[in-house]
């Protein structure tokens, strides 16, 4: 049996697979198998990729979304590790050979993850889940008063607002030339209580072990969007998070309208992932404020989505959920006012535009609390 199995899903995306599939073929790591599951591909997505290597095996079935492509992966895999990836990303060619490592010398962990680098249509990039950290989750915190996301005293790492651990990684010398910079580091720690801000880690850049999978379970087959962020909340719930600090993956956020964040299902994805986040932070009562909070801002932000989609009676679902979360929440509230007079998705997401850029010019925060 291979040391680690490969979870590869994909709809209709011949533009991008091979370079998927070519990034795992490249590996410095080769003792894998790549499970590629085509779910219902009418464009030939897979013709011919069989014949590619010797350890590539396709799954073709109807079409029922990712979760269930990913599940049938699943059941096939015979590695002792476990990772995914999807047909727009791509693999740095150390990937595997860096997360075999990582097991190798910590044998009792579970779950092991990398930075991403996220290239973007207009040929700028991100690393996440670093740009995260150090800015957008912290300015929710602040926003909702939570002291969560604070960095002990004379701490400038924004990875230690989530781990509890830091250490400079001597098992990984050797393994690729790329990773031999002073910020190169490990991290590790519970991170679960965490995932109220967001995604802390990519499923793309994850591998797990046998025992870990069989604790996840399978994805939800009725989530054909956010279904990573359901699973790898099991994941962090269950296992400390291993992070070493480096561009192992790169997603490649290419318009297309199959992509299911940011294409025809976008408006889909934002509402599964508010679940999730419903799911996440529990039940939340009137005496808690934080929580409470992070929920209307989660709603407030799906609104405005649902503004661009020109879904008025959504929109008017998600702001009505983010004033009873936050209360006298001013741009939820007034959005809502000039929703319903106006009636017009594109003339109150116009008023929006405004609103934000009259903030911007006054340096005030975004979507301010009423005091």
């Amino acid at each position: 049996m291979p040391k680690v199995s490969v979870v590869l899903p994909t709809y209709n995306r011949a533009s991008t697979l091979r370079r998927a599939v070519g990034s795992v073929l490249a590996q410095s790591w080769d003792d894998f198998e790549l499970i590629i599951v085509d779910d219902g591909s009418t464009d030939g997505s897979t013709d011919g990729l069989e014949n590619l290597d010797w350890r590539i095996r396709v799954i073709r079935r109807e079409n029922g979304g990712v979760s269930a492509a990913r599940n049938s992966g699943l059941a096939e895999a015979g590695g002792d590790l476990i990772g995914f990836i999807d047909s727009d990303d791509e693999w740095r060619p150390y990937f595997l050979r860096l997360a075999c490592a990582f097991f190798d010398a910590f044998p009792a962990e579970d779950l092991f993850s990398t930075e991403i680098l996220v290239r973007l249509p207009d040929g700028t990039g991100t690393v996440f889940p670093r740009a995260e950290v150090s800015r957008w989750y912290p300015r929710l915190a602040a926003r909702v008063g939570s002291r969560l996301l604070d960095l002990p005293p004379g701490e400038g790492d924004p990875y230690m607002r989530l781990f509890g651990r830091r250490t400079d990684p001597a098992w990984l010398k050797g393994i690729d030339p790329d990773l031999r910079g002073d910020d190169v580091r490990h991290y590790r720690g519970a991170v679960y209580q965490h995932l109220r801000w967001g995604y802390l880690a990519g499923l793309q850049a994850t591998v797990m072990t046998r025992r870990a999978s069989v604790t996840a379970g399978e994805f939800d087959p009725r989530l054909r969007t956010a279904e990573d962020f359901a699973y790898l909340g099991r994941l962090m719930r269950a296992f400390p998070l291993n992070m070493v600090s480096c561009q192992g993956c790169i997603k490649h956020e290419e318009a297309s309208e199959e992509h299911l964040a940011t294409g025809k299902h976008a408006m889909e994805f934002r509402e599964n992932l508010y679940g999730q986040f419903e799911r996440v932070l529990g039940t939340v009562g009137p005496e808690d404020r934080e929580r409470r909070l992070i929920l209307g801002f989660k709603a407030f932000d799906v609104g405005v989505a649902a503004l661009e989609e020109g879904d008025r009676v959504k929109a008017l679902r998600y702001f009505d959920l983010a004033c009873s979360s936050i209360g006298r929440f001013r741009t939820g509230g007034l959005l809502r006012f000039v929703l319903r007079a106006l009636r017009s998705p594109r003339l109150t997401l116009f008023v929006y535009g405004m609103m934000n850029a009259a903030e911007k010019r006054l340096r005030r925060p975004r979507f301010p609390l009423m005091p």
